[in-house]
Order: C-alpha cells, then structure tokens, then sequence
C-alpha cells in the first residue's frame, strides 16, 4: 500500500499510532498508579521491575522497526509478497531471542540485580515481580513482529485495536489483583506482573486473528510458502542489526539512570518513579511520532521519493508540536496535580517538583527531535541511527554519574539529562542530514 504525504495521510497514520501508544502507556502508568497506594519502596521496586522489561522489550523493538522500515518499502514499491517474506523470517529472529530473554530473567537476573541494588528489600521485591511477569515474554515480543507487519502495510488499525483492549484488560487486574478485589488475593506488587501477562495474552491472540480472518491480511499470503532466504535474513540483519543494538543501549542507559539515582539516595528514586509515570504521558505523541516518520519515510522512499520531500518533513514536525503542546502546558501549569496522580505520598510529590523546568525543556525539544532523528531511520541508514544514538548516550550516562555523585544532588538538574540528550541527537541528526543524503533518490528530506 502506497501512502500519500499530506496532513490528511499523516494523521491516518499517526492518530492510530498514538492510539496504540497510549494504550501501551496507559499500562506502566497504572502500575504506578496502583503501585502508588502501597509504600513508596514497593512503587519503586515495580517501577524498577518494569524499567528491567522495557530493556527487554525496546531491544526486541529494535528487530520490529526495521521490520517495519523493510516492509514499507517493498509496500511502496509495490512488492506484496517480500512483505510477507519478512514477516515470516522476522518471527523466525524473535523467536531465538525470545528464548534467550526468557532464560535471562530466570537465570541470570538474580546476580546481576545483587551488583546493581544495594538495598536488599527493593533487591527481593524487583526479583520476585520480574519472575512473576517472565511469561510475558512468549506472546509481547512475536506481537511486535506482527505491530512491524500492520505498520509497514500502512494500517496501523490493527494494532491500536489490540493495544486498546490489553490495556483495558491490565488495567481491570491491576486493580483486582494487586489489592485483592472481585475475590482475588492481594498479590500487591506481584500483581503488577501478573496483569501483564493476562493482558499481553490477549493482545496476542486478537493479533494472530486479526491476521486470520482480515481479507486484506489474507491478500499479503495468498499462494505464499515460507522458504528460507538468506538475503532476507541478510536485508534483516543490515536495516534492523543496528536499531537493536540501538535500541538495547538506549533502554539500558535508562536503566543506569535509574540505578544511580538509587545508589545515590533511595528517596530520589521514589521521587523518580512518579516523574517516570509522568513522563511516559508526556513521550507518547514523541513515540507515535517516531513510528510514523520512519515508516511513511520509508514507503515514500520506495516510491521514488521526491521534490517536495521537505515539506513532507515540515508537516510531520508540525503535526508533533500540535500533539506536544498540552502535555507542555500542563507541566507549566497543574504540574503538582499531574504529579498527585500517581502517588499519596506528599512528600514524593514535593521532591519531584523540582523537575519541572526540565521536563519543560525535554517536551518542547521532541517534535522537531524526533523527525530529524526517525527520518534517517526511514531511510534505512541505521548505522548512522547508532551512532548518533551512542554518542548522545555517552554524554547523558557520563552527566548523569556526574550529578549523582554531588553532595546534595538535585533531581532538577539529574532530569536535566533528558533535555541534554535530546539536544545532542537533534545536533548529531542534523549534521547528518546536512552531510548525508539517500544515495538511490537523492532525496535531501532537511535544506
């Protein structure tokens, strides 16, 4: 399916995008709103519980955004049949790096959470929500394969369908589970994780339906037969190889984040967490952003591109800032009640109000941020993607330590860091834009 690049076409591919993404949201951010009516060392250890499976889950979206990126070029190239040819042998990946992350959490997590946590209670409680949500693991990651594959064909729909109704479910059983209503024990945070799972359990099974019984699903396997291909593989390998370890370096330096925030003084992880949970709101139209410049970059690559190229950017920028900016006006606004939200703890909401400038600064950078960055993805030169993003990493992780390591340090200054990253990937993405092009079109997407 080939797709057009006025704002009426980017909104059909970005409003169900930021529906799934919201969904996914809405999931972390009624843990923490739950999590928030135990103790604040139980909020924070599901807060860190949680942070361990987006490491997970973010390195495996490094395998679905390339995914996605290959499957939108053959759409705008009009080849149906490689579509479904990477589906098949995405699933294939998944599924060798499903078993390696399952094993992880079970076996090699404990140690590796002795060296991280000094604080043994948080240690227990971390370990024992991380093995209760192990089985995750078996349905969230092939559905990204199958998010990469409703994406790529320009009929996100799907997805945020799926999304929608996971969240719905997770949110019902956090709720009966982790304080014990409807009959259910109070499994408290254990029943955190356990909501998960139901919930990705279900997201799974109306995905693999949907891809059932959906005649324009069916369209893209009629007289297909999966055989092996190693350039395939090999297309993989070259567009998603880098976005997974991109995405692995990104979500773990967030995790580092974390941890010296706790080693540095565990009030200002309890604080942290609730920023976190606000946070997540704030990233949602960045994220859905995201997707949609990669893929609508990539089919319009695949249709030959074009002159007006440049526009087609200022209108996916435009449309983030149009997104951006409430959630903008909220933090320079009822930042406090925003706050509230997810904690009964007032002293956790006076500490972390001192965050405010700088998530401030961090959401009024995303829009313009997030299209520099996503479009070199959608032009498949995901080596340059990791690079960009491992030299921002190393000044954000190296900042970080270095406040953290301050007599008093402040959480101001600490979420300061998000702002700083944001500045050096626009920096690092413009400059290669300004270098760069895409040698097949020489399609210039920035002046």
């Amino acid at each position: 399916m080939r797709v057009g690049t006025g704002y009426r076409d980017i909104l059909k591919m970005y409003l169900p995008l930021l529906l799934s993404v919201m969904s996914q949201m809405a999931v972390s951010i009624a843990d923490v709103f739950f999590l928030g009516r135990l103790t604040p060392p139980e909020q924070a250890a599901g807060n860190y519980g949680f942070l361990i499976f987006l490491v997970i889950m973010v390195i495996g979206l490094g395998l679905s955004n390339g995914l996605s990126v290959l499957t939108a070029r053959s759409c705008g190239e009009g080849k149906p049949r490689e579509a479904s040819a990477y589906l098949w042998h995405g699933l294939v990946l998944m599924g060798v790096y499903m078993i390696l992350a399952f094993s992880f959490v079970r076996v090699g997590l404990r140690p590796l959470l002795g060296w991280a946590l000094k604080d043994p209670g948080l240690r227990a409680e971390v370990l024992g929500y991380c093995f209760h949500r192990a089985p995750e693991l078996w349905f969230s990651l092939p559905v990204l394969v199958l998010n990469a594959f409703y994406v790529g064909t320009a009929r996100p729909r799907v997805v945020s369908v799926a999304a929608f109704l996971g969240a719905g479910c997770n949110i019902f059983l956090d709720y009966a589970w982790i304080f014990g209503h409807f009959g259910f024990p109070a499994f408290r945070v254990a029943g955190a994780a356990k909501a998960t799972v139901a919930s990705q359990i279900l997201v799974w099974g109306v995905m693999v339906l949907a891809t059932l019984i959906l005649p324009g699903s069916r369209a893209f396997f009629k007289n297909f037969s999966f055989v092996f291909k190693w350039s395939v593989f090999q297309a993989i390998r070259r567009v998603s190889g880098p976005l997974f370890l991109q995405n692995g370096l990104s979500i773990v330096s967030w995790l580092l984040f974390f941890t010296l925030i706790e080693r540095a003084d565990l009030r200002l992880l309890e604080a942290s967490s609730v920023i976190r949970a606000f946070y997540g709101l704030t990233l949602m139209p960045a994220l859905a952003l995201n997707a949609t410049v990669s893929s609508m970059v990539s089919n319009f690559l695949g249709q030959g591109g074009g002159s007006h190229a440049t526009h087609f950017m200022k209108r996916l920028a435009v449309t983030g800032m149009i997104f951006c900016a409430p959630w903008l006006a909220v933090i320079l606004g009822p930042f406090r009640e925003g706050l509230a939200v997810f904690t009964v703890h007032p002293e956790v909401v006076q500490l972390a109000l001192d965050s405010r400038w700088s998530l401030a600064l961090a959401v009024a950078q995303m829009p313009l941020v997030f299209t520099l960055f996503a479009s070199i993805t959608g032009t498949g030169h995901t080596k340059a993607t990791l690079f960009i993003e491992s030299a921002s990493l190393t000044v954000y992780l190296a900042y970080v330590a270095w406040v953290c390591q301050m007599p008093a340090p402040s959480i101001g200054w600490i979420w300061f860091s998000e702002s700083l990253y944001f500045s050096l990937l626009a920096l690092f993405s413009w400059l290669w834009h300004q270098r760069f092009w895409n040698p097949r079109n020489s399609t210039k997407f920035f002046p």
